[in-house]
């Protein structure tokens, strides 16, 4: 049996499959290639993008939320959410939180012009976050940002998620699920001058 993580190995065992034919494989070798995008980071604002579907489960509320708190502490702070104008729910909140001048939302592409328009939505971008709120097994966009060269904050916890992500190595492991614990991190994480980030996303690549 070929399990693309340690959770999905842990679950297999739990239903009474044999652990010594369980294999987990790297599913991150089995992905197209992406080109590193050249970081160009804004001398203003530290910008973190959301890439992921935006519906509940994958925490794209929890984030907006913490968002509008953590620019109380920092006005500097920007998030960009492609694909965001198509959910009515998602501009409804940006809207109520009074954030529409933080937070960046298009219309979603088809996943081959996606790819292609990676380098222009990426190139300013200082982190990716990925803040699911479900257990999740591997997540392809974990590895989409961090080939394109950018660090990757992910749910602290969520199995197949800190597999990917190495805590202040290539990215950082953050509680989402108290929301004002998720603001701040992200107000401390917007404090990283550009030479880390920059080195943090090299780092991501490699991995």
């Amino acid at each position: 049996l070929l399990a693309v993580s340690n959770i999905v190995k842990d679950v297999l065992v739990q239903r009474g499959y044999p652990e010594d034919k369980i294999r987990i494989i790297n599913i991150n070798g089995l992905h197209p290639d992406i080109a590193y995008v050249p970081y160009e980071p804004s001398e203003k604002d530290f910008i973190f993008a959301y890439l992921s579907y935006p519906d509940e489960g994958k925490g794209v509320f929890q984030l907006i939320n913490a968002i509008s708190i953590a620019t109380q502490k920092n006005p500097n702070i920007k998030l960009k959410i492609p694909g965001g104008l198509e959910e009515p729910k998602v501009v409804e909140l940006v809207d109520k939180l009074g954030i529409r001048d933080k937070v960046i939302l298009t219309k979603r592409l088809p996943y081959e012009q996606y790819v292609k328009e990676l380098p222009n939505i990426l190139k300013d971008v200082d982190f990716i976050v990925v803040p699911t709120l479900v257990p999740d097994t591997w997540g392809r966009v974990v590895t989409e940002s961090m080939l394109s060269g950018r660090p990757v904050i992910v749910t602290k916890g969520n199995g197949g998620l800190v597999e990917q992500v190495t805590d202040k190595v290539d990215g950082f492991h953050v509680n989402v699920y108290d929301l004002n614990e998720f603001a701040e991190s992200l107000y401390k994480i917007s404090q990283l001058d550009k030479e880390t980030v920059r080195k943090m996303g090299l780092k991501a690549r490699e991995d």
